[in-house]
């Protein structure tokens, strides 16, 4: 009899004990942008913890240009409600005026969770959206776990250190040693709009973008952020003063106020670039992407679009390997 109460006891503790586990747990609140302390979201989201990454696209004055000003997010607030332990942005727009909607913005590859790590799980957050947006349509890392609905998506990426002698393919070495006997420069530049303008004429027509309404909000994005944030080189032949190409890239992670990164949480993101014709023939992006890896030899350098499979193939002749991010569709209404 003793020993069946003394069991009866633990049973009712051990369960008793997962109640408070399970009611302790912090809750999750939506609010809008504009009741959002951009201190503390900024912050939250440059916490740097294992698995939850530090991406520029969740910095507060990107976000909330590359939204157009509209994004709302799930908050995790402390005990005293004085700062941020996690944040989830949800860029959102609206349909006929009533029907909202969250969207992934155009150069915003990924956002999710930020911020410390949690006993909250992705999925407590996805059910946290307002059921008022009743379409969602989300790329997210996987920092706090695989959503259960989530479409894996290729994301290459290329670890330090950078060798290209070492890590590039025989292909895209033959490239170079062609792309070397002519006289290019690669020239950092704050003319990011003539790189849009590159960007679009090589890829604008495949990816469905309209100049300039789909890019818009990005050049205001690079107009909010601090420039030591951004990277733009231009390829430019020497001996004819021809422009080849160009690209933009972001830095993700820290950098201190010299400018100067720090290889354990630094990753440039290859946002967008490409080559005019006669750099195109010249095989010139083999040439950007070896100068980025010889101007940041100890950062990842994050190659985005990887799950096109033609940019794919074309990522992989520089040694990458897959870090991927997963997409959420979710239809509470058939738009």
């Amino acid at each position: 009899m003793e020993n069946r109460i003394y069991f009866l006891a633990r049973l009712f503790k051990n369960k008793l004990i997962r109640f408070k586990i399970q009611t302790m747990q912090p809750s999750i609140e939506f609010i809008d942008h504009d009741q959002i302390s951009a201190e503390k979201w900024n912050q939250c989201v440059n916490k740097s913890v294992l698995g939850i990454p530090q991406l520029c696209y969740a910095q507060y004055d990107y976000l909330n240009e590359i939204s157009d000003h509209s994004w709302g997010a799930l908050v995790v607030y402390n005990e005293n409600r004085d700062y941020y332990l996690n944040v989830m942005p949800l860029p959102y727009k609206k349909k006929w005026g009533l029907i909202h909607y969250v969207y992934q913005p155009y150069f915003c590859q990924q956002l999710g969770v930020f911020g410390q790590l949690t006993t909250l799980t992705i999925e407590d957050f996805l059910q946290a959206i307002p059921k008022r947006f009743l379409r969602i349509h989300l790329n997210i890392h996987d920092g706090i776990g695989i959503p259960r609905k989530g479409q894996k998506r290729t994301n290459y990426i290329l670890p330090p250190p950078h060798i290209p002698t070492q890590t590039f393919n025989k292909d895209a070495l033959k490239n170079l040693r062609k792309l070397h006997k002519h006289d290019i420069e690669y020239a950092p530049t704050a003319n990011y709009i003539e790189i849009l303008h590159i960007y679009d004429n090589a890829w604008g027509e495949q990816v469905g973008f309209e100049w300039f309404n789909d890019y818009a909000c990005f050049e205001k994005a690079l107009e909010a952020i601090d420039s030591s944030r951004i990277y733009g080189v231009i390829a430019r032949e020497k001996s004819k003063n021809e422009i080849l190409g160009g690209a933009i890239f972001l830095h993700s992670g820290d950098i201190d106020t010299f400018g100067q990164v720090h290889s354990s949480t630094h990753r440039l993101h290859y946002v967008c670039g490409g080559a005019v014709n006669s750099g195109r023939e010249m095989g010139v992006v083999h040439g950007i992407i070896e100068h980025i890896c010889l101007q940041f030899p100890d950062s990842i350098i994050d190659f985005e679009g990887s799950n096109i499979p033609s940019v794919a193939k074309f990522y992989q002749k520089f040694g990458p390997i897959d870090e991927p991010y997963y997409a959420i569709n979710i239809n509470y209404r058939l738009l």
